[in-house]
């Protein structure tokens, strides 16, 4: 489901963060989004689409709300670097030019340091790929903040799906089929009639099940399958070649 607002106060009003273009709340699974992050103005009793006119935000958004059911079962860093992934490919009549990833990931390295002076860096790649949900919150206070927090996680996602390895995104492949398992669990859990579901998200189970693990360390267990035994600082080394490959300069610790 989807909620639209003409003012940006409404989308305010409705629950939408305040550093934010829009939002999918995997409570109410609602994605919200206010005209003006679409570009979208009124000129007498019509909506034109303005200068600033872009569909990326609800790209963005709906990529989220596609991915609804992994979403607890993913660390951060590759919820929001699938979302920007996404919003980054080339998009035209209704269709998405996935062939065209490469040049997509250069022109949006090229607009964020023109448009925000960041150069294509990830000051500390373990912290990133380990940050807990909370830890992220707190790095994203600002919306410059957020930008660069979503810069990072698009490179990551970027490199696991095209330059890590054997350059066709097989750890990630695997990494996501293990996640996949996870969601086929909690889907069985869950149709079992034995199972019932509260109100806040709470649900009851006789104590002979075993309930699938959402704790904070879910996002984590499988990513042992991207790291490969690799130490971080092997991971880095590889990703400033990767990158290099297809002529991005990027900067990684």
């Amino acid at each position: 489901m989807a909620a639209l607002y003409e003012s940006r106060d409404d989308y305010i009003a409705a629950g939408g963060p305040e550093n934010s273009g829009g939002v999918y709340n995997t409570g109410d699974k609602i994605f919200k989004i206010p005209f003006n992050s679409l570009g979208l103005e009124k000129r007498g009793q019509t909506y034109f689409k303005n200068d600033n006119y872009s569909n990326s935000t609800l790209v963005h958004e709906i990529t989220h709300q596609l991915m609804d059911e992994y979403l607890g079962f993913l660390p951060t860093w590759i919820i929001e670097g699938t979302a920007e992934y996404t919003e980054m490919l080339p998009y035209k009549s209704g269709t998405f030019r996935a062939d065209a990833h490469k040049s997509g990931m250069k022109e949006d390295v090229t607009l964020w340091e023109k448009r925000e002076g960041f150069l294509a860096d990830i000051e500390n790649l373990e912290k990133h790929m380990t940050m807990t949900r909370d830890q992220w919150i707190e790095e994203c206070l600002t919306p410059g903040q957020m930008s660069v927090m979503y810069h990072r996680s698009q490179l990551l996602v970027y490199y696991f799906s095209h330059l890590d390895g054997d350059k066709k995104g097989t750890r990630f492949i695997r990494f996501m089929d293990a996640v996949h398992g996870e969601v086929a669990a909690m889907r069985a859990f869950f149709a079992d009639p034995r199972v019932k579901r509260m109100d806040g998200g709470r649900f009851s189970y006789p104590r002979e099940l075993t309930p699938p693990d959402m704790s904070d360390e879910a996002p984590f267990k499988h990513l042992h399958i991207l790291l490969d035994e690799r130490p971080y600082a092997k991971i880095a080394s590889e990703m400033i070649e990767g990158f290099k490959s297809i002529g991005v300069k990027v900067r990684v610790q």
